[in-house]
Parts: C-alpha cells; sequence; structure tokens
C-alpha cells in the first residue's frame, strides 16, 4: 500500500485486526478515520469495529473534522450495533 509520494503512504484501508496490531503516526490513523466514513454514514463505534481505533481517539478526530467542516451528523437514529441512539456522521 505504498507509493512514491513524500510520506510513502496511498489511501489506507486496513482490516480491524491490521489496525489493532500496527502502530500508526497519528496523521495515517486520522486518514484512515477519515476515510471510513466516505462509504456512507457510520457510528463512532461503527468505525471503531471497521477500523480498530479506539472510539474515544475517534471522538476526538470526529470534533476536529466537524470544525473544520468535512464531516456532519446527517441523523440520530438507534446504532445498528448496541441499538442505542447515536449520531450518524458522513463526509461533506
Amino acid at each position: 500500500m505504498r507509493n512514491n509520494n513524500s510520506h510513502g503512504l496511498n489511501k489506507v484501508s486496513l482490516s480491524k485486526k491490521q489496525a489493532q496490531v500496527t502502530k500508526y503516526p497519528h496523521g495515517v490513523q486520522q486518514r484512515i478515520v477519515f476515510n471510513s466514513f466516505a462509504d456512507g454514514a457510520k457510528t463512532m463505534l461503527q468505525v471503531q469495529n471497521l477500523t480498530g481505533v479506539k472510539r474515544s481517539t475517534i471522538c476526538g478526530y470526529v470534533g476536529r473534522f466537524r470544525k473544520k467542516g468535512l464531516i456532519r451528523a446527517i441523523y440520530k437514529a438507534p446504532c445498528t450495533v448496541t441499538g442505542n441512539k447515536a449520531f450518524y456522521f458522513k463526509i461533506m
């Protein structure tokens, strides 16, 4: 998953197990979380299950993305994982 750009990183998409085993630099982990919202609206728990990144970390990233206007809450509905009401976020 490498190319010849300045950081040697390309769009990263990894399995949950790979994300848990590998230690990512801060920017790469943030990109993984951001790209996970590209497939459609998801809750933070769904992104955690998809990427292996801790939900508390995802919450911080989502806050930054929202301040920059990159992502927004589309609706609030029961989460498919827990059944509790949660916000579903999507890239603008």
